[in-house]
């Protein structure tokens, strides 16, 4: 069964409207993700990890969410910058 649904403009719009109130989550600037589809980020560092979301900048869609390391993690065998996790979201 695949793992997907299709959001409607306004339900696509609410995670922008979610995002602007979170506390600890600040504006990352315009980005572009995995998919080279441009972006707006938003990001919250804890625990030496950067949770960043993607919008699409026209829809306010979700694009994708992604986790990067932003301290070296010798534990994980990671280092600062090394991507984590990432998903690309298509509509």
């Amino acid at each position: 069964m695949p793992d997907n649904w299709t959001l409607g403009a306004s339900k696509s719009a609410a995670p922008a409207r979610l995002l602007a109130g979170a506390d600890g989550l600040r504006p990352a600037g315009e980005v572009t993700e995995r998919l080279g589809r441009p972006g707006r980020a938003y990001a919250y560092d804890a625990s030496g990890i950067r949770r960043m979301i993607v919008l699409d900048p026209v829809t306010e869609a979700v694009l994708g969410p992604e986790e990067t390391s932003t301290a070296d993690q010798p534990r994980y065998g990671t280092k600062a910058g090394d991507v984590m996790a990432y998903s690309a979201w298509l509509r």
